[in-house]
């Protein structure tokens, strides 16, 4: 794993559980319409979500980094970090998924199919958190996209499904 993708997952992790601090107690604000500029879609989140210039764009040091695929990630309240990007390699594949996760310490492994893609649901145990991960692959076009999302509780992940399932042009 490169040091990009590595300090950008470490960033979603802190955001992503900051912004679940008190989400599962408070009342989610109602679903909006909100436009992702880099890959040109809409996607239904709470009211308050803004678009990041993805995660992990900017080094702590504050020197850019360059990003090898167009993206969005938002910041949504109730549901943590959700990125979306194109899956320029094309239509992936639920089993080659399935290997990657298995040669981890990855749990409660799950694939759902629908008409326009598939989604993986998945968890991670420390001895501190459970993180409840979301990787969905959708066709909208003929563009595949992924929308990723880690969190630190189920009704975050329900959202963050919901959210992605909205993906739409717009």
């Amino acid at each position: 794993m490169n040091f990009k993708l590595r300090w950008m997952l470490v960033v979603s992790l802190e955001v992503a559980t900051a912004c679940s601090k008190n989400s599962e107690r408070a009342v989610p604000a109602p679903f909006v319409p909100l436009k992702l500029p880099k890959v040109g879609l809409v996607i239904t989140v709470p009211e308050g979500s803004v678009v990041s210039d993805e995660l992990g764009a900017t080094r702590m040091d504050a020197t850019p980094v360059e990003s090898d695929s167009a993206g969005d990630t938002v910041i949504a309240p109730s549901i943590g970090g959700i990125d979306i990007h194109r899956d320029d390699a094309g239509a992936p594949k639920a089993d080659d998924i399935r290997a990657q996760v298995a040669a981890t310490s990855r749990k409660d492994f799950k694939v759902e199919s629908f008409a326009d893609g598939f989604e993986v649901t998945y968890e991670t145990h420390s001895p501190t958190a459970t993180l409840y991960w979301l990787e969905m692959h959708r066709k909208i076009g003929v563009i595949w996209y992924r929308c990723k999302n880690g969190t630190a509780s189920l009704p975050e992940r329900e959202r963050a499904q919901g959210a992605c399932k909205s993906l739409a042009h717009g």
